[in-house]
């Protein structure tokens, strides 16, 4: 469970998207908006970028089991999805892609 660390803020996210899309909470609607472009960015970057960005990504020794991230962006994209937040809802759909691709090319 030492793992959980590094899935904490994938956690604490979905929590916002959640809060956001079924209470209507102003400040999860913000941290929506903005994180979602952003770590989109930063998916992209470590996809196409340098390959010492990609090999920094294998040093942790402790890795979370990949379900847990097929769960969280599933829920994040269906709570999206369903509340027809398209764009944010497209965007983390984008994110899971880009994921999935990058972990397969490990």
């Amino acid at each position: 469970m030492a793992w959980f660390k590094e899935v904490i803020i994938d956690v604490l996210v979905t929590l916002c998207i959640a809060l956001a899309t079924i209470q209507d909470t102003e400040w999860a609607k913000w941290v929506v908006w903005i994180y979602t472009p952003f770590i989109l960015l930063l998916k992209v970057i470590a996809y196409f970028g340098p390959s010492v960005v990609k090999r920094a990504g294998r040093r942790n020794k402790q890795v979370a089991p990949d379900w847990i991230f097929h769960v969280l962006y599933a829920a994040n994209v269906l709570l999206l999805a369903a509340f027809q937040w398209w764009i944010e809802g497209a965007g983390w759909a984008a994110i899971w892609l880009i994921s999935y691709l990058a972990h397969r090319d490990r």
